[in-house]
């Protein structure tokens, strides 16, 4: 989709996706509003009144606990729903209900929106079956409380399964509202078990010298797709395949220039930058460094959003906001997906030792299982031991 390069910033307030089979109650749920009081704006960006979006969200749980699953939800539904995609690109059939309702509250040029989506499944093609948008100003009366609340006095559009003339049924109707948007959803989850060069252009020099000093710059070479131009300090300019890369560049690199470059094009575009597993092959100074720039209202002007899981809970210390962090745990029920700020722990007591203990349930390996295992090591080295006697 072509966008305004000096559109309006489309900002995500809340979503709700009703029918993904691996949640509980088939519900999910997320605030894109900071629900905590808001003393200093770092970490949150102001859009009116007393309403701010977090800057960062983590996603943190023991291992299977459904981290990457909530995450490929939000990567469907800003792609579809900010990118103008086609459901088709993103729906997975076998983890959504055939009648799976979206639900989308944002806000874009001082009005707040609610944007009703019906998929259907015809034919083993997933569609738009009806939309409905809502609209209202923006006023003195929009506290937390009110903000979703919408009547049908603020209906601004319908579709229904008839109005395929103008409109692809695989689209949603909001994609003459996004041409005018400059917001982007930038998806950083493929190079989470990929590792090549992905951004386009030449790399910004303070990009590399932060990752490797021994490198001058990184260009592409304008007379081969897919080939760079690389020059370490002291030797000549040498051009490099695609497939070569990774023999000049170490993995980390590589993995630090598409996290910097994506991230910096998010910050240009107040967009949604996706990360899965964040902390993977790259030093924790440099996830640091991101979050410390997403946080700071200078850097990020336009209200960007990092969003991101990790294992290595270390990290959360440089996130200051409680409600900026969400917590994964997978029961008999489903995939469940809760605020740490609705724990009842000390604002003194470190987020890492928390999760590490375990002392908010689900947030690391059981200590029952942990001694059966041991017992089992045990038992069974001990055997080996016995049979070398």
């Amino acid at each position: 989709m072509m966008r305004s390069e000096g559109g309006a910033v489309m900002k995500l307030l809340r979503i709700q996706v009703d029918g993904h089979t691996f949640f509980k109650d088939h519900l999910v749920d997320m605030d894109f509003i900071a629900r905590d009081r808001v003393t200093e704006e770092y970490e949150v960006n102001h859009l009116f009144g007393s309403i701010y979006t977090k800057t960062a969200m983590a996603v943190c749980g023991v291992n299977a606990s459904g981290k990457t699953t909530l995450l490929e939800v939000l990567r469907t539904v800003t792609n579809i729903f900010v990118n103008g995609r086609s459901v088709r690109e993103f729906i997975q059939a076998d983890r959504y209900l055939a009648n799976t309702v979206f639900t989308i509250w944002f806000y874009q040029d001082n009005a707040i929106y609610e944007l009703r989506s019906q998929l259907k499944k015809v034919d083993k093609k997933w569609l738009f079956e009806e939309e409905e948008l809502r609209k209202k100003p923006v006023s003195r009366g929009n506290t937390r409380k009110k903000l979703f609340v919408f009547t049908d006095k603020d209906l601004l559009m319908k579709r229904s399964k008839e109005d395929t003339r103008f409109l692809p049924d695989d689209v949603t109707m909001l994609t003459s509202l996004l041409k005018h948007s400059k917001t982007e959803a930038i998806d950083h989850m493929h190079y989470t078990e990929h590792n090549e060069l992905g951004i386009s252009g030449d790399i910004p020099t303070k990009f590399t010298q932060l990752l490797d000093p021994s490198i001058e710059y990184i260009r592409r070479d304008p007379k081969q797709e897919g080939n760079v131009c690389m020059k370490f300090h002291g030797r000549p300019e040498i051009t490099v395949p695609e497939e070569d890369q990774q023999l000049y560049l170490s993995s980390g690199t590589v993995k630090g220039l598409n996290f910097l470059g994506y991230g910096y094009l998010a910050l240009q575009s107040g967009g949604y930058f996706i990360v899965d597993e964040i902390e993977n092959h790259f030093h924790k100074a440099i996830v640091e460094i991101l979050l410390h720039f997403f946080a700071d209202p200078e850097v990020n002007a336009f209200g960007a959003t990092l969003i991101f899981s990790t294992h290595y809970v270390e990290i959360l210390e440089s996130m200051d906001r409680k409600d900026t962090i969400y917590i994964t745990r997978k029961t008999e029920e489903g995939i469940t997906v809760g605020s740490f700020s609705s724990e009842n722990v000390r604002n003194d007591m470190k987020k890492s030792d928390l999760f590490l203990s375990n002392r908010l349930e689900g947030t690391a390996p059981s200590y029952s299982r942990y001694m059966e295992l041991k017992r089992d090591l045990v038992k069974n080295i001990q055997s080996k031991v016995e049979e070398t006697v």
